[in-house]
């Protein structure tokens, strides 16, 4: 049970947490409470609070009646923002009272000469904050003020606090700058990036798994343990918890029907997006759009993978579409980093250039960073790209129209809106044939079997490929029910303490459960499907009856095997040839057969009958040559009847 389980006073959610809101109904007074159940100050209210206080703003109202002379930068959601800063006098090293220095004198925070006059001996340290606004170990750096230039931004418009002034934007940018040279990553560390690097320092049992942008993947294993489903904030959803990693949980990258959907709608329709998001007068944005001035930059192939990394940096820069724009239109592509960065510090910073703009204070000292600048190429050229990217009149131009083609979201995040342009973007930009659809059962999982073209592959419950199961013209043997039980339980046992027991299944050659299961000493008997029928004693042998599907294998010889698949092959070519005759098939999906791609009634917006499902899904099973034998020919029942079956490739 959680914390607030154990207690009947407050109020829980469904998944253990406190309410947010709690109430004494006798008073009939509200108020708001944190992560612990504990009052928030200055919330409690007669009747029910319309909003609670970020933990951002909670501090920042604390800070009101303390000492405390740094108050924090919160977001608009009154959360604590990812970069926090503050002002060190550089001759005593204390620390500037922001909070008065900015009730007292707004323009100084206008723009960083004002800075200079007000403030000349004074220095920022800046880092990453977790949600409690603590700051995150190995983030912390020292930005110097001395050389930071004057921005087209400087100055516009008035201020209510100091996260909203040019020279907090600046600092976030040129902070965000250095851990791009550092990490590759042009933001702090997401919740389950610096979880899982507490995880692992301190060798925890559980580690979590993290996206490749940071968040938490929606399913969660113990090392050769159980699994469970998390929601964004990686909390688990309650009843999602199971042994094994057979567990799918229904978002993100694992979502079967929702790739599907995708994919189709990039083979028949190109890149789409949600209607309501664009304006009839613009032409729908495009990734290829976003590609196409990336190719002097960058690679071909690598395009695609640095375009991904360049919006995590456009998103850093700006807060929103509307910034966006007003950034772009306010600058010359040739100025537009300077003024973003307030100097040249982005080029400066792709060469590990951090003289005058970098101080001692903090881990991310210069000592460290010249240290480091030899094993860190990777990063150097990432750096160097995205500062080419950025003064790109091309790339510059086409991101620009992108933006202006959302009309219903100009305050939404960068990041959402061109995610959603990142979904159309092929594998290879020349070949609509390489789109791959998955194959998706009927309660939303993965099909064990994916094939594109003339090949098949075996899947996990994630709809990522098994190693090694890549084969041509037919498809591949999947790990039975026994393997994969098998595997999970040798994962198990490995992490186990010398000498404890558990049961590992024991399979044939085929994949199939031996009759014959022990665990230690103890053995019993199981039939086809793995299950008990009769435990045995540690004394003495135990008989186990072979499974019928066993011996029904084995009495089948090779030559009547392939006799069966012959025939069976047959019947199906003469099927097809029956059903392409029909008008029921729309035009053009005896191609989509061809190419290994068979429809649902409900993308082809029109029932079929079960025959023709069945046909449908059988030829997916076979080689493409032989699905386009099958479906395009005419005179191929003629010939299956006069040529010796030795003679004829079946591709089966």
């Amino acid at each position: 049970p959680s914390p607030c389980q154990l207690q009947s006073l407050l109020q829980c959610s469904p998944s253990g947490l406190f309410e947010s809101v709690q109430c004494d109904s006798s008073r009939g007074q509200c108020w708001c409470v944190d992560k612990d159940g504990m009052e928030l100050y200055g919330t409690r209210q007669t009747g029910r609070p319309r909003r609670c206080p970020g933990s951002c703003e909670v501090r920042s109202r604390r800070l009101l009646h303390a000492s405390a002379s740094s108050p924090p930068q919160c977001a608009a959601d009154g959360s604590f923002l990812p970069v926090q800063c503050k002002f060190i006098n550089t001759t005593d090293r204390t620390e500037l009272d922001l909070l008065h220095a900015f009730s007292r004198s707004p323009q100084a925070f206008e723009t960083f000469s004002s800075f200079r006059r007000f403030f000349p001996l004074v220095s920022s340290y800046c880092f990453c904050s977790d949600s409690r606004g603590r700051e995150l170990e190995g983030t912390g750096v020292e930005l110097l003020m001395s050389e930071v230039y004057d921005s087209a931004f400087s100055g516009l418009g008035s201020a209510r606090s100091f996260s909203q002034t040019n020279v907090y934007r600046v600092l976030q940018r040129r902070m965000l700058g250095v851990r791009l040279a550092l990490t590759g990553h042009f933001r702090c560390p997401s919740p389950c990036e610096e979880e899982r690097r507490a995880a692992m320092e301190s060798s925890s049992v559980f580690v979590p798994f993290c996206e490749a942008g940071g968040s938490f993947r929606s399913k969660q294993c113990q090392q050769g343990a159980q699994c469970w489903c998390v929601d964004p904030t990686g909390r688990e959803i309650p009843g999602t918890r199971q042994l094994g990693d057979s567990l799918v949980c229904g978002s993100g990258l694992a979502d079967c029907p929702t790739q599907r959907r995708l994919a189709l709608s990039q083979l028949f329709s190109g890149p789409i997006h949600p209607p309501a998001e664009f304006s009839s007068g613009a032409s729908p944005a495009s990734c290829l759009s976003l590609l196409r001035p990336l190719r002097d930059l960058v690679s071909v192939d690598e395009g695609p993978a640095f375009l991904y990394q360049l919006i995590e940096v456009l998103h850093g820069l700006f807060p929103s579409v509307s910034r966006a724009l007003e950034a772009l239109t306010r600058s010359t592509p040739r100025r537009l980093q300077e003024n973003l960065f307030g100097g040249k510090f982005l080029k400066n910073a792709a060469d590990f250039n951090f003289n005058g703009v970098v101080g001692t204070r903090g881990v991310l000292g210069l000592d460290q960073l010249s240290s480091q600048s030899i094993s860190l190429q990777k990063n150097r050229d990432l750096v160097q790209a995205v500062s080419r990217a950025l003064e790109d009149p091309a790339f510059l131009s086409a991101f620009q129209q992108t933006l202006m083609s959302v009309s219903s979201a100009p305050s939404g995040s960068l990041q959402q809106v061109l995610t959603r342009v990142l979904s159309s973007c092929p594998e290879k930009e020349d070949d609509s044939a390489a789109f791959f659809i998955p194959r998706c059962t009927s309660s939303g999982r993965f099909q064990q079997v994916q094939c594109r073209d003339a090949e098949c592959w075996c899947v996990d419950s994630q709809g990522q490929e098994v190693p090694g199961s890549r084969t041509a013209a037919r498809p591949p043997r999947c790990p039975s029910r026994c393997e994969r039980e098998r595997a999970t339980a040798m994962k198990m046992k490995s992490n186990m303490a010398a000498g404890a027991e558990i049961h590992v299944p024991a399979c044939s050659e085929e994949g199939d459960f031996l009759p014959l299961q022990c665990v230690g000493p103890r053995c019993f008997c199981v039939d086809a499907e793995g299950r008990m029928m009769a435990a045995g004693s540690t004394e003495g042998a135990v008989t186990c009856p072979d499974n019928k599907t066993q011996k029904l294998q084995s009495s089948a010889g090779r030559c009547s095997k392939a006799l069966a698949e012959v025939t069976s092959f047959r019947q199906e070519v003469e099927s097809i040839i029956i059903l392409s005759n029909s008008s029921q098939f729309p035009v053009g999906y005896g191609f989509l057969l061809a190419e290994g791609l068979s429809l649902t009634p409900e993308e082809l917006q029109m029932s079929q009958s079960e025959e023709e499902l069945k046909v449908s899904e059988r030829l997916l099973s076979r080689s493409k040559s032989a699905l386009r034998l099958a479906a395009f020919s005419s005179e191929l029942e003629t010939s299956c009847r006069n040529e010796p079956v030795d003679d004829f490739n079946l591709n089966v």
